[in-house]
């Protein structure tokens, strides 16, 4: 007898049939209970993209809030950037003018030199040009990253804010606990924005005030050139003007050189406020402009 005639009669037997109801019933159970974790699995899965997806739109809204701060504060920079282009020009044109070092008690000022002064300016336009006028790369580095960082081209349009935590909340997720995490992560980059919209509101508004003396300044010194352009022509509230015009160009070029946030560590992923350097930037702010007030009142 073969085998498969041994096996035929061996379940048409009472004990074969018995067996095979068996079989049955465990088979369908196991389909059943796989079937079941299949779809708490896959409801555990729907669970866990709803909650990274709400923590995304929830990322995304607020980087769109911050973009629009930080965008006026770009705008700023570039219009403060381009006075300096045209000071450097007005400069160049004022003949046996001396060598421009205006020192302010207590506060250290970049030094003054028409040739660094139009090349950052350049530098600056062509930065954020190449953004095509986007909150991108260029405007962010214009906004956040101070004035050695757009002079060298070190950024460029290349960069991005919190990108580490940009790539922590973009990972794969399919458990809860992981969307968890997730949107743990976004509360945390969330809160940097919130802190970074407030801060470069704040700083906007400093170098708006310095700037509104600075243009003044700036179109005083444009007048003169219309009707003399040698130093030893100029009275002495005329070398005035154009003096004030150079220290607030330099108290300008240092509150822009200063960054607005702290580079992601080992110990600190995502990017810091760097509150030592904006508090100190804006003291040493205040003491320029009341020394500055002094020197424009005799103007």
């Amino acid at each position: 007898m073969s085998i498969f005639s041994t096996i035929r009669k061996f379940f048409t037997s009472d004990l074969g049939k018995k067996l095979l109801g068996i079989f049955k019933w465990v088979g369908a159970s196991l389909i059943a209970i796989f079937t079941g974790e299949f779809i708490f699995a896959k409801t555990k899965s729907k669970k866990a993209e709803k909650i990274k997806n709400e923590a995304i739109k929830h990322h995304d809204e607020a980087r769109t809030r911050l973009n629009e701060h930080l965008k006026l504060l770009c705008d700023t920079k570039c219009s403060i950037y381009s006075g300096f282009g045209k000071l450097a020009e007005y400069i160049e044109r004022i003949q046996q003018r001396p060598e421009f070092i205006l020192p302010l008690e207590g506060v250290d000022l970049p030094d003054f030199s028409p040739a660094e002064f139009k090349k950052l300016a350049f530098e600056a336009e062509a930065l954020v040009g190449g953004a095509g006028g986007a909150i991108v790369g260029g405007t962010i580095c214009m906004a956040v990253m101070g004035t050695g960082a757009v002079a060298g081209g070190i950024l460029g349009s290349g960069f991005v804010l919190c990108a580490m935590g940009v790539n922590m909340i973009n990972r794969a997720c399919e458990k809860k606990k992981q969307a968890e995490r997730i949107r743990e992560d976004v509360k945390h980059i969330v809160e940097f924005y919130g802190k970074l919209s407030d801060e470069s509101d704040s700083y906007r508004k400093d170098l708006e005030k310095a700037q509104t003396k600075f243009a003044k300044c700036l179109n005083k010194v444009a007048r003169i050139l219309e009707r003399k352009v040698n130093w030893e022509d100029y009275s002495n509230a005329e070398r005035r003007h154009v003096e004030n015009a150079v220290m607030l160009a330099q108290l300008l070029c240092y509150m822009c050189s200063v960054n607005l946030v702290l580079a992601p560590t080992v110990d600190e992923p995502l990017e810091r406020l760097n509150e030592a350097d904006i508090n100190k930037a804006k003291a040493d702010a205040n003491k320029a402009m009341s020394q500055l007030k002094i020197r424009l009142m005799f103007s």
